[in-house]
């Protein structure tokens, strides 16, 4: 043993437990691999992780916040336009109304004729407003070549009133007596001047035995 123990040398030792590593079969393999967690930032080459290599977490978790605004008053292009949208179906039809709002003018035209066996025989006719006022307005009687009024402003071409009043223009007329024409609420003639919120009655008489006529226009406007 001795003797044995004399020839041993560092670099015998070291044949021999190479020799056993070899015979060994996979210990030798063994050696190759690395402890779990062993592998950090210091073991790593600059570059040697890639994109391609994180996984979706990992490249979720490396994105940037947002950058800031561009200066204030810059705006970006214009992007396309888009297509037109469908058409809407039509809406159900409002409410009538049962009033004229103030201030509102209903227009329309009118005429009156007869035949007159004698002078100062009368015709009547009557207008009827669309949309009833909430009160009776005054009437006037603009002759044909007057001028308008403070209340009737307009003309038989351009009817108007002012608030509160119902203007007749006339157009044109034969065989009627001046200033004969009247609208009342009484259906009489009577009251000239009158009307009522629904509407007015219009008269006229002949100045002689003929036919006579007259027409125009008339504007009222709700108070």
């Amino acid at each position: 043993m001795r003797r044995i123990r004399d020839n041993l040398t560092y670099a015998n030792v070291m044949v021999t437990i190479l020799a056993v590593i070899v015979l060994g079969g996979g210990t030798a393999y063994a050696v190759t691999e690395l402890p779990r967690e062993s592998v950090g930032t210091k073991q790593l080459q600059r570059g040697a992780v890639t994109p391609a290599k994180l996984s979706a977490a990992a490249r979720a978790a490396t994105t940037g916040r947002q950058g800031p605004s561009g200066p204030a008053g810059t705006q970006g292009p214009q992007g396309p336009a888009g297509t037109a949208g469908k058409t809407g179906e039509p809406g159900p039809p409002g409410p009538l109304l049962e009033t004229l709002p103030s201030g509102v003018t209903l227009r329309g035209n009118y005429a009156v004729a007869g035949v007159a066996k004698e002078q100062f025989n009368r015709a009547l006719a009557g207008i009827t407003f669309q949309i009833p006022l909430a009160s009776a307005p005054s009437s006037h009687v603009i002759q044909m070549g007057s001028a308008s009024t403070t209340e009737c402003p307009g003309s038989a071409a351009n009817p108007r009133a002012a608030p509160g009043n119902l203007c007749l223009y006339e157009d044109f007329h034969e065989h009627v007596r001046p200033g004969s024409d009247c609208a009342d609420s009484g259906g009489l003639g009577t009251t000239c001047g009158t009307a009522t919120r629904f509407g007015a009655d219009i008269f006229i008489e002949s100045e002689g035995e003929n036919s006579f006529f007259v027409e125009g226009t008339w504007a009222v406007t709700a108070p």
